[in-house]
């Protein structure tokens, strides 16, 4: 499999995985889940996530636009930690959301809990797989112009 082929399917598994969950909270939910702002809160913790992987996929698409060589064949070694991870993560994070309040817990709060450590383990652990994927994933440094103390930089991922 070329890296091109690897790159778009952990793309796609990711992106779709995020967005059946954000479906999940915010239409699938609404019974268990009675109040818009909780379900729109717990819809909002999938974004970040979401949004590195479409980020980089998009800079990658439009750095390799016009390259005609093909890229490297992945080994079987790599395809396979890869995928695993990301199958890994993708059905757990759906799993949580569509198996609320079943096997996540009662509350809301136990559901926000387990999001927030399934998003916290897919940026540790496809920090290193998006890197290589896709590149260095840049900090971007705002300095908050409305903010009249010494106006030193906030750094945002």
């Amino acid at each position: 499999m070329r890296r091109n082929h690897t790159r778009l399917l952990v793309t796609l598994l990711v992106f779709l995985s995020h967005a059946t969950a954000f479906f999940g909270v915010v239409v699938w939910q609404r019974a268990n889940i009675p109040q818009p702002t909780e379900r729109i809160d717990l819809a909002m913790l999938l974004i970040p996530i979401a949004a590195v992987y479409v980020v980089a996929a998009i800079r990658s698409a439009i750095q390799n636009k016009t390259s005609t060589v093909p890229e490297p064949i992945d080994n079987v070694n790599y395809i396979v930690v890869v995928f695993l991870m990301t199958v890994f993560f993708c059905a757990g994070l759906v799993s949580l959301v569509f198996l609320y309040p079943d096997y996540v817990g009662p509350t809301v709060s136990e559901l926000r809990r387990w999001i927030v450590i399934f998003e916290i383990a897919f940026g540790i652990g496809f920090g290193l797989i998006v890197e290589d994927l896709f590149g260095k994933v840049e900090t971007i440094v705002v300095r908050d112009e409305s903010v009249k103390s010494n106006g030193a930089p906030h750094k945002v991922n």
